[in-house]
């Protein structure tokens, strides 16, 4: 296992409480569970048997949301203890803990693939063999969530989680937000649209794309 990784599990394993208590009892400029979820899920308009992957589904409440739904979902979890809340909140999704890297899916097996603040955790080389496997394993037609808070520069390293108590440091890649929507096109997906959320209590600014993993014809793109 990837340093970082091992570093981000130990992380997450320790902020799983913390996960919890701000699941239940969410800031005044988060985004509602609701509206996170179907900002993806509208994309689609035959929903029945819907195969949605959560990617890093934390304390497991858009997972949920996806459930009560009648999606068919999976979530891919790092850290045990986020799993463990995650079996509680959404009882019917399968949990898998392990390392998405290590992880692989039939090709075209999901209609939409949900990855909420998880991008970010990846350094750019790791991100971009991700983001391939990813498009693999979306249906044509399928979409994805993918979200990040924008900065004035992109750049990765090692650093303290200043959001949450304790001494806590994990490995995190900043984006900018131009550099952000490049990367998501580069990576296969037309971004069909652009989500922006101020958390000013946690002076935190995001983004989120939603992309498509298009059709392709002999005469282009439908």
């Amino acid at each position: 296992m990837k340093e970082f990784i091992q570093s981000n599990r130990i992380v997450y394993d320790a902020l799983a409480r913390e996960y919890a208590f701000r699941r239940d009892n969410s800031g005044p400029y988060s985004e509602d569970t609701e509206y996170l979820g179907y900002s993806l899920l509208k994309h689609i308009s035959d929903r029945n048997h819907l195969q949605v992957m959560e990617i890093g589904p934390g304390a497991g409440q858009i997972l949920k949301y996806f459930e009560d739904n009648g999606c068919r979902t999976i979530g891919v979890e790092l850290s045990q203890e986020m799993c463990q809340l995650c079996r509680i909140q959404s009882p019917n999704s399968i949990i898998i803990n392990g390392d998405i890297c290590e992880i692989n899916f039939c090709i075209e097996q999901f209609d939409l693939i949900y990855m909420g603040a998880i991008i970010h955790l990846f350094p750019l080389q790791d991100a971009i063999t991700l983001m391939k496997k990813v498009w693999s394993w979306l249906k044509y037609g399928g979409y994805i969530f993918v979200n990040t808070t924008c900065h004035a520069e992109s750049y990765e390293g090692y650093s303290r989680k200043q959001d949450y108590p304790g001494e806590v440091y994990r490995f995190r890649r900043y984006w900018r937000e131009d550099d952000f929507e490049r990367f998501i096109s580069d990576s296969g997906f037309s971004v069909k649209e652009k989500l922006y959320t101020d958390e000013k209590d946690r002076m935190k600014k995001w983004v989120a794309l939603i992309g498509k993993k298009e059709i392709i014809h002999n005469n282009g793109k439908i």
